[in-house]
């Protein structure tokens, strides 16, 4: 992990599906989503849609000059997240193209470490997150 990219302060940070990027020292990951598209069931436009990730080995970073009481160097957390979506899509017209999604987290940091703490500069405490997305697709030239 770049400890510089974990304290951005939003300035580089990702839109990560599943709210966390999984990517914590030595972390690894599995990731499974589908999108269902209702066009079949007539409702042209519209979809739904989940995801889920497992990710288990995250190491503390080594960098900590001044770690915290939860650094533990040996210690390893895991965590996971699911996700659901609501999507409707226009069709034709002027907005053709445009998006309108309802995005729900539900995550789940599998310890007891404070968020950012522990020497986990990335990895925050369990959260339930729900965004709406109007995505909308123009040309400039």
């Amino acid at each position: 992990m770049t400890p510089t990219y974990a304290s951005s302060n939003g300035r580089l940070d990702i839109w990560w599906d599943n709210r966390s990027d999984f990517n914590a020292n030595g972390e690894k990951a599995i990731f499974f989503g589908a999108m269902y598209d209702l066009k079949n069931w007539n409702l042209p436009g519209f979809a739904i849609g989940a995801s889920y990730v497992y990710a288990w080995d995250a190491k503390p970073a080594t960098w900590q000059s001044n770690p915290d009481a939860y650094y533990d160097k040996n210690r390893t957390i895991e965590e996971s997240a699911y996700s659901l979506d609501a999507v409707y899509t226009i069709q034709d017209g002027r907005a053709k193209g445009t998006m309108f999604k309802l995005h729900f987290t539900e995550y789940d940091n599998h310890s007891d470490i404070p968020s950012w703490g522990g020497g986990y500069g990335n990895i925050f405490q369990d959260e339930r997150d729900v965004k709406f997305m109007v995505i909308a697709p123009f040309t400039i030239f």
